[in-house]
């Protein structure tokens, strides 16, 4: 458990600091079984001795932490056999987010409405006007074309993200256009988030049901199947996913309500509130492997997660 050095150290533990930050798990030691306490640990270094002398202990651990990468958080949680883990959940837990699609209508609202929040944004741009615009919001993104970068490279740029954002599309420019970028490019976003063990992925989608009240051409259909094969893709990988399917989008000013639920009728929705939403459910690690419809409604958005991180 972790408590203060003088609490330990009065029961025997050996807790090693260096300044103000334990570094050392060298004085690891399960306490006698009529103790109060388990294994004693300092914090942060050697995470995988952590995890072996926690699990051998016949106590597990039990653990607050304080960081700001909650990648490390879940990882340690779900590797512990006997553990209790608090995570910290105010807004002022910081995260690093990585949005494919950053200079996109959606992924700019998001990368603004997240430094906002004080997180730390990064994501690929093509073009010169695009790294102006977004540093106007303090945002040094990385330089790269989806079509033509590779997973490797891709994952190095996203290494060190606490989640990823997919937000690109290619605008039903083409359908080659739209399975390199709707289809393929959420794959290679998917294998280079392993590569870099970033498990946290939100997929920006599209309702089923979108307009099937009316005559489409064989491109929409052609978007539309490509966005389910995207879809089915994440949703088979091992990663820790959400995807959130909008409504018709529409740019008038957000008005920071929404319906958010696994099944909705298909309506229209703010990008802006769709940032909101993407905003709230990256801090929401709760909301896991969920595929969520999203429509306008009466329910301010924090709540509407929030209620989802509940179920």
């Amino acid at each position: 458990m972790l408590h203060g050095q003088s609490d330990e150290c009065l029961r025997g533990a050996n807790v090693r600091r260096a300044g103000r930050v334990r570094t050392s798990f060298a004085g690891w030691r399960a306490l006698p079984p009529s103790s109060r306490h388990g294994t004693v640990a300092s914090a942060v270094s050697a995470e995988a001795e952590a995890l072996a002398a926690a699990n051998a202990s016949g106590f597990g651990l039990a653990a607050y932490f304080c960081t700001r990468d909650l990648a490390r958080t879940f990882r340690v949680s779900r590797a512990l056999e006997r553990c209790m883990v608090c995570v910290r959940t105010g807004r002022s837990i910081m995260m690093k987010v990585f949005i494919v699609g950053i200079a996109g209508e959606t992924g700019f609202r998001l990368a603004r409405m997240l430094k906002d929040r004080g997180d730390e944004v990064d994501g690929l741009y093509r073009r010169s006007d695009q790294a102006r615009r977004l540093a106007g919001i303090g945002v040094a993104a990385t330089h790269g074309d989806l079509l033509h970068i590779q997973a490797r490279q891709l994952a190095e740029a996203m290494r060190g993200s606490d989640a990823i954002v997919f937000s690109a599309g290619a605008g039903g420019e083409s359908d080659e256009m739209t399975t390199a970028i709707d289809r393929d490019g959420v794959v290679k976003s998917i294998d280079a988030a392993g590569l870099a063990g970033v498990k946290r992925f939100l997929l920006v989608s599209v309702f089923p049901e979108a307009w099937r009240e009316r005559h489409m051409d064989a491109g929409f259909e052609h978007y539309m199947a490509v966005k389910k094969q995207a879809d089915i893709a994440l949703s088979e990988s091992n990663l820790d996913w959400v995807i959130l399917r909008p409504s018709a989008l529409k740019n008038d000013p957000g008005v920071g309500t929404v319906s958010l639920a696994v099944a909705q009728i298909h309506t229209e929705v703010r990008r802006d509130d769709v940032a909101a939403t993407l905003a709230e459910l990256v801090h929401a690690p709760a909301v896991s492997r969920k595929i969520l419809e999203l429509t306008e409604g009466d329910t301010p958005i924090a709540e509407a997660v929030g209620a989802l991180a509940c179920t």
